[in-house]
């Protein structure tokens, strides 16, 4: 049995028999039409979010969800078991191939009986191409897991991105970590003050202590904007990993905090709430401006600068700096599946010298003596302990700091830094603490 909340939607198992929408559309279509929209480019977290609130019943919210999320997070898989069943895929109608890669997910891994998936799946393709119908009959019947499967088609990750894991964890980490993503994960929630955890258990959540201070991984019965405790600016969906990197800067209030390529401002509402002086500074003016709103939610504030840090911005520099760079995210694989589906090795590579360049930048803000966090929510060493080697060689004033907090998440200590493997739920990330020294 597995359990994912997705915007405090819980999802179980279930043999599901078809439902309709209010507009009278049927819940498979609607999951294969999300789907479809997916591989045009659209982000499957934002398509849910724009989608799930015009469906009013909550099993089928969650349906659709754990259609989207299983059937994207175990493509590769699915691909491999579904192909030698078709004599040409790729002359198939895209959406009719796309069906019968939900229905085979339905199948093989959610656990639906396969006479109903069948029937269900049948009657979706009748309503888009008739004809075909008989087809996906006679392959879904037979659809099957192959025998010697390949380790990277077994963790449903293109090679060249299976070889990276190992190389950044080693084969065992790796195989954890791949495996652990292709599950579904709990709603993770920051909380802030002694009121967050009460004012859950009040509206009916089921709150488990995350492996962070003030965090809480919950189910709940109500959609999360819904809920009173984040509409009072008392918690925030967090993932515990992203939270470390705040902790490694080991914060104090008062300090002044540099939150370089700060984004939506996840992090600059984190240390804000630690009482830092947060200057957030992106090149983005509606990410910053999605920040202002989260902040303002929660009775928080920061002072926000639109700059490109590839050119070295006007700021004072601080003792204290973040920089939480932009990256592949592979790291989050669990909740952003698309990714391993349009990644390639170049684009790592590509990413890799930004980062590099924006760490440059950061370490010219860092005043001697004060402290350089670089994290990125990705699993490739190119991006991690590639960027952190190449940046010691060329700054002989920083060295590694090794006193991070104590945490109950699994990692791995390098010499450049450290991983968090996405197991249990987490995130995986990389990170460094830097000490600047005098010129």
């Amino acid at each position: 049995m597995f359990q994912e909340n997705y915007r405090g939607y819980t999802l179980t198992p279930r043999h599901e028999k078809t439902s309709k929408s209010e507009s009278g559309t049927p819940t498979r279509l609607i999951a294969l039409k999300l789907f479809e929209q997916v591989f045009q480019g659209a982000y499957a977290t934002p398509l849910l979010n724009k989608h799930l609130r015009d469906i009013g019943v909550r099993r089928d919210r969650s349906f659709i969800t754990d259609l989207l999320y299983g059937t994207l997070r175990n493509f590769i898989y699915l691909e491999a078991c579904l192909t030698p069943r078709l004599r040409a895929p790729k002359r198939l109608p895209k959406i009719v191939y796309s069906g019968l890669i939900m229905a085979s997910y339905e199948i093989l891994i959610r656990g639906t009986p396969r006479h109903a998936a069948v029937f269900e799946w049948v009657q979706t393709i009748k309503r888009l191409t008739p004809p075909l119908a008989g087809l996906v009959n006679g392959v879904l019947r037979s659809v099957a897991v192959p025998n010697n499967l390949e380790q990277p088609t077994k963790w449903s990750l293109p090679g060249w991105l299976a070889d990276s894991f190992i190389s950044a964890l080693g084969p065992d980490a790796a195989e954890d970590a791949a495996l652990s993503m292709l599950k579904p994960g709990p709603l993770w929630l920051a909380t802030t003050g002694a009121k967050a955890v009460p004012s859950l258990l009040k509206e009916g959540c089921k709150v488990t202590e995350g492996p962070l201070p003030n965090t809480v991984a919950i189910r709940s019965p109500l959609p999360l904007y819904k809920l009173l405790a984040y509409r009072e600016g008392l918690v925030q969906p967090q993932n515990p990993s992203s939270r470390y990197p705040v902790h490694a800067l080991d914060v104090k209030p008062g300090d002044l905090v540099l939150d370089l390529a700060s984004g939506n401002g996840i992090k600059a509402a984190h240390l804000a709430t630690l009482g830092a002086q947060v200057v957030s500074v992106d090149k983005s003016s509606s990410k910053l401006s999605r920040a202002r709103d989260n902040l303002l939610r929660m009775g928080l504030n920061a002072d926000q600068h639109i700059a490109d840090l590839s050119n070295q911005p006007d700021l004072k520099p601080a003792a204290k700096v973040l920089l939480d760079a932009p990256c592949s995210g592979t790291g989050t694989l669990r909740g952003n599946p698309e990714i391993k589906l349009r990644l390639n090795s170049k684009q790592v590579s590509s990413l890799a010298e930004l980062q590099a360049l924006l760490l440059d930048r950061a370490s010219e803000l860092t005043l001697p003596g004060g402290t350089l966090v670089y994290s990125v929510c990705s699993l490739t060493p190119d991006e991690g302990i590639g960027v952190i080697s190449n940046f010691l060689a060329q700054k002989t004033n920083f060295c590694v700091d090794k006193s991070l907090p104590p945490q109950k998440l699994r990692n791995l200590v390098y010499r450049e830094g450290t991983y968090i493997v996405p197991t249990n739920g987490v995130d995986g990330f990389f990170v460094a603490k830097l000490r600047k020294g005098p010129l």
